[in-house]
């Protein structure tokens, strides 16, 4: 694959639900390896939902000053 082909793959939603991931797993100290957290597929959900939007609002013009 091509450095440009994977430049037109990657999209916001491709970045937010990467991001979304990352949130979802946690450091088990006792067994040494990242789990999910409880309910991770919800919290992905959400980041990703929050992700978006907040994009959208950014893009819109929306700003709270």
């Amino acid at each position: 694959m091509t450095k440009e082909k994977m430049a037109d793959d990657i999209t916001l939603y491709t970045i937010a639900s990467v991001k979304g991931y990352n949130y979802c797993m946690e450091y088990d100290k006792y067994s040494g390896r990242e789990v999910e957290k409880v309910g991770s597929m919800y919290l992905k959900q959400g980041y990703v939902d929050g992700f978006l939007a907040g994009i959208a609002h950014r893009l819109t013009g929306g700003n709270d000053e």
